[in-house]
This record gives C-alpha cells, structure tokens and sequence, in this order.
C-alpha cells in the first residue's frame, strides 16, 4: 500500500508526517457512536450504515474494504474468518478483519473509547507506510 503523508507546519517549514496507514470499516451491529469516537480519535472510519451497506453480504463487505483498502471491525468471526480461508486459497487478498467478542468487549456505547483505545494501539504497532492486508487480528 502507498504510504499515506500529511504535511504539518507552516508554508516556509513543511514537513512530512505518516499518516494513520489503517482505515476501518465498521461492520453493521457496532453503534453509530464508536465511527464517532474513530473519527474524533483522527482514525479514518466509516460504517456499513452511512454507506448503505447494512444487508450487505459479508463477502460484498470484505471486498468492498479490499477495494478502499479499508480493514474490516466485525464481530462476526465465523463467517470472515471462513471468507478470508477462501480468499487465501483462491489468492485473493483482503486489507485486514478486526474481530471483538461481545464476551470480552462488548459492542456498546459504553465500550467505545475501549475499542478506540484498541484499535489505536494496533496501529500504533504498524510500522510506517504498512497496512493489515491479509491479517486478522483480535481486539
């Protein structure tokens, strides 16, 4: 993936800066709150709502985030993890699958700034210019 630059500063003294390499999209069952704590974080999210993809397939979904080079928030674990096993076979690659577990975090308001805090520090363990392509990771 290309890496992604914001330059910060004053015209007479930019510099170059890497930008968050992880987008997200939220799958359809996680509140409308946690894309606002995302965003308000400086985390580039969007959900399957907004978009009109919530009777979206989870294949529609997993391709649609391949195509924006977006990695997947899902609780469906089951069913992507199946998808991207398929994918592997066939050589075709996804751009990364977030799992939580409503065990263990719970997909409520109340547990956004705990997801955020999550996915923060996941991508604070991707090294500059890298991506989640063909990884699956739990939160």
């Amino acid at each position: 993936m290309p890496m992604n630059k914001e330059f910060v500063g004053n015209a007479n003294n930019l510099s170059s800066v890497e930008a968050p390499s992880v987008r997200i999209f939220l799958d359809h069952h996680y509140p409308n709150a946690l894309v606002k704590a995302l965003r308000d974080s400086g985390i580039d999210a969007v959900n399957a709502l907004e978009l009109g993809m919530q009777s979206s397939t989870d294949e529609e979904i997993l391709e649609y985030c391949r195509r924006e080079l977006r990695a997947v928030l899902t609780n469906n674990h089951g069913d992507f993890a199946q998808i991207a096993r398929d994918w592997s076979i066939g050589n075709r690659t996804h751009s990364g699958i977030l799992y939580t577990s409503d065990s263990s975090l719970p997909r409520t308001i109340a547990n956004a700034t705990q997801i955020v805090r999550r996915v923060e520090l996941l991508i604070a363990t991707i090294p500059p210019g890298s991506d989640l392509q063909d990884q699956q990771r739990w939160l």
